[in-house]
């Protein structure tokens, strides 16, 4: 995925979380000179490997600063990661089963889904304390949204 700044892609595989910084394209002829638009050229630097115990494969999604990163992990558990500072991490754990994650746009809040599964767990994504779960007989397949109401 790409960073709201887009100047770096986030890329997940078994090797890990991984940010890659990009730079702009270029536009160049198939020659190579800047003259011309016949395609595009991405310049793709080396990939910065994110701390995260264990490998994911899983879903991710970004705040709206692309300032934290929630991502699906293998073991039924989700982890909201502070770009600033990949050391900060808040794990987010009791919804078996989930499939989806999402992160709200302010950052405030992450949720997991599941796909044939029942719920829709909110956690407060700098603590980790989940919500009452709303939704408890709906699975979420393709959901980008969770709306929940809070008297704070």
């Amino acid at each position: 995925m790409f960073h709201p700044n887009g100047k770096e892609l986030i890329a997940s595989s078994r090797q890990g979380i991984q940010r890659l910084p990009v730079r702009s394209p270029l536009a160049t002829r198939a020659d190579g000179s800047a003259q011309g638009l016949s395609r595009l050229r991405w310049s793709i630097e080396p990939p910065r490997k994110l701390p995260i115990a264990g490998a994911s494969e899983g879903r991710m999604d970004l705040d709206h600063n692309g300032r934290k990163l929630v991502i699906d992990m293998p073991s039924d558990h989700a982890v909201v990661i502070d770009l600033d500072d990949p050391a900060k991490q808040v794990r987010l754990a009791g919804h078996p089963s989930h499939h989806y994650v999402a992160i709200s746009p302010d950052g405030r809040w992450a949720a997991t889904g599941t796909f044939q599964g029942n719920g829709v767990q909110v956690c407060n994504a700098e603590t980790g304390h989940s919500r009452p779960s709303c939704c408890p007989t709906a699975s979420v397949p393709r959901s980008r949204s969770v709306r929940t109401a809070s008297g704070s």
